[in-house]
């Protein structure tokens, strides 16, 4: 069983919101952990009941599944990594606009409060 290495606490949230893992708590503060297809035939040679043998089977055909699935599918996953990637771009070019829209309307906001203290100011001399 090996210690699934998440990047960050926001891939967990991710992976609470898409009912992958019930919730944090579930978690206990701790990554989730994972078989692989060779931890899986390991433990058949340690476990020999009859539930054991079967239930070790029928990881191993799902191993074997999602292994034909994905060299099936590798173009498809290829495309989504790229569609990902312009993804990310095109939200960081966002977050960068919006950060100088933000700045810029701040800094106009404070030139026009100082204009009207001016203003006031000269009022109240009058």
């Amino acid at each position: 069983m090996n210690d699934l290495e998440v990047a960050n606490s926001e891939e967990i949230d991710s992976l609470v919101s898409q009912s992958v893992i019930p919730s944090k708590k579930y978690l206990g503060g701790a990554s989730p952990y994972a078989f692989t297809e060779q931890g899986v035939a390991n433990l058949a040679g340690v476990l020999s009941s009859p539930r054991a043998i079967e239930v070790n089977i029928q990881i191993m055909r799902a191993f074997v599944t999602m292994r034909k699935f994905i060299s099936k599918h590798v173009e498809l996953f290829t495309r989504l990594d790229s569609v990902e990637k312009k993804q990310l771009e095109f939200q960081l070019k966002t977050n960068k606009n919006f950060e100088k829209v933000f700045n810029n309307s701040h800094d106009r906001f404070i030139i026009l409060i100082i204009r009207m203290f001016i203003i006031l100011e000269h009022l109240l001399k009058i």
